[in-house]
């Protein structure tokens, strides 16, 4: 689903300008730059077209300093290119929520009904969650009780790529054993 391109290209011994294409089923990114010693190397610049945004981005050795993308006429700074959505308290205080909010249905003891459900769910760009699916159902039961768990979760910190908030998909397990 994606294709990538180098133009215009000077690159000898690891040194030289660059521009990459990438280009997805939608949209693509285009940044371009210097490399010494085969690495990512001062200011890069660039925009995604399907945000409709453009960046610069400081790289020393490859490693990215800091980056300001400009979106909608509001500036964004950054230092890690992609930051995962996150749970207040981070993945600990996540295990912890879904240990202590979940509860085992009665109907589900009552029949027997054990194993794991797989969940996936979006976190949006504002930290809701959204789009609760069962991936993998036991039971109608436990398949509630999961959902019921992802409903009830607080915000989270959301998703950012290049310094603005986007959707995030993320997978959760429930194992119900007795």
């Amino acid at each position: 689903d994606r294709s990538h391109d180098h133009t215009g290209c000077g690159c000898e011994d690891g040194k030289g300008h660059l521009k990459e294409v990438n280009k997805y089923k939608e949209f693509e990114t285009v940044e371009e730059g210097d490399y010494v010693d085969g690495m990512k190397t001062g200011v890069w610049t660039g925009y995604e077209t399907q945000a409709g945004s453009s960046f610069k981005e400081n790289y020393e050795a490859k490693k990215l300093i800091s980056g300001e993308r400009l979106k909608d006429g509001k500036t964004y700074l950054y230092t890690v290119s992609m930051e995962p959505p996150e749970y207040k308290g981070g993945q600990k205080a996540w295990n912890n929520f879904i240990a202590s909010t979940t509860k085992y249905p009665a109907e589900a003891l009552r029949s027997g009904a054990k194993g794991v459900v797989k969940t996936s769910f979006v976190v949006d760009s504002t930290g809701r969650i959204v789009d609760i699916i069962i991936e993998k159902s036991v039971a109608s039961s436990l398949d509630e009780e999961a959902k019921r768990v992802l409903r009830y979760s607080s915000k989270w910190e959301p998703g950012k790529q290049r310094g603005i908030p986007i959707r995030v998909k993320y997978n959760q397990s429930f194992n119900f054993n007795f």
